[in-house]
């Protein structure tokens, strides 16, 4: 692949080798389905919380993962976020 190629670090990568173990789920607006078995929807994106997973085999490793996004959130959105911290 030409876009990784620059990066000398990834050594012997065999981007062939890769594929997806689920397609990318991105979800917000309160609507959240956090199983591994859920499924994309033609939903448009809403302010606040966006949670996104994907995951990826490589060979025989397969990783998950999953990030959280505030875009504009409420205050009782953010404050609930960093409660723990």
């Amino acid at each position: 692949m030409k876009l990784w190629g620059k990066n000398t670090s990834l050594g012997e990568v065999d981007f062939n080798a890769a594929e997806w173990v689920y397609t990318p789920i991105i979800q917000s607006g309160g609507d959240y389905d956090l199983k591994v078995s859920a499924q994309p929807n033609e939903k448009n994106l809403k302010p606040g919380v966006i949670l996104s997973s994907l995951g990826i085999r490589y060979k025989s490793y397969c990783a998950s993962m999953g990030r959280t996004f505030l875009i504009s959130p409420s205050k009782v959105c953010v404050k609930m976020f960093f409660a723990d911290q």
